[in-house]
């Protein structure tokens, strides 16, 4: 065998012990909570006798975290991209609310479609808000939310980017705060009351973002 098969071997089996780890962590963490799960655990359960295998996949506990956190963010943006290549085709320009709309429906969506996914936002969204240094780091900009963003800048040319970027950043923090608590109950995605619920969200989302802008507030940019 040449070294570059047994080169490409390793790395394949690496990669394939490293998804066997993620997939573990995720359903204790699921299951039990991110802090009541140890490494210990994680380790034991996907059959790895080395206890520093979390240190050389991941560079520890923080790096599987997020390695789970961007794994679920790909599927997050791959369906906010697909809804917004559906409003592109239909042409027209997207308004304040329909851009509005993306950032809800693609976690509500998700939530609705995927157990996991609603599980999943249960339990990391809450953590995020409470582990996050930033509200960003909730959910990082990726390319749709930069096309989202531009949408609502295009919408309201009169109002300060600095301020209307703040208040963006709050809206979708509080957007996802309220759905991750939404994610708590089994059924919360489903029925009349789930639509009245992601209804209402929007329009509190529009009106955050597009609030008259008070005087002191005016004085203070």
């Amino acid at each position: 065998m040449s070294k570059k098969a047994t080169a490409r071997q390793s790395y394949e089996t690496s990669e394939t012990t490293r998804l066997h780890i993620m997939d573990t962590a995720e359903a204790l963490f699921l299951e039990h909570g991110i802090d009541a799960v140890s490494d210990r655990a994680i380790l034991r359960e996907a059959g790895q006798r080395n206890l520093s295998a979390l240190k050389y996949h991941f560079d520890g506990r923080d790096g599987l975290l997020t390695a789970l956190q961007e794994r679920r963010g790909e599927q997050v943006e791959a369906r906010r991209q697909e809804i917004l290549a559906t409003l592109n085709a239909l042409g027209g320009t997207i308004s304040l609310r329909g851009a509005c709309d993306v950032l809800l429906s693609t976690y509500f969506s998700l939530c609705r479609e995927d157990e996991s996914f609603r599980r999943f936002l249960a339990k990391f969204g809450q953590y995020s808000m409470i582990h996050g240094n930033s509200l960003l780091i909730v959910e990082p900009i990726t390319s749709s939310l930069e096309q989202i963003f531009q949408i609502i800048v295009d919408q309201l040319p009169a109002m300060d980017l600095s301020l209307l970027l703040m208040r963006l950043e709050n809206a979708n923090a509080m957007g996802i705060l309220a759905l991750t608590r939404r994610a708590q109950s089994d059924k919360a995605f489903h029925g009349k009351d789930a639509d009245l619920f992601v209804e209402n969200l929007l329009d509190q989302l529009v009106a955050m973002i597009s609030a008259p802008i008070s005087p002191k507030t005016q004085r203070l940019i």
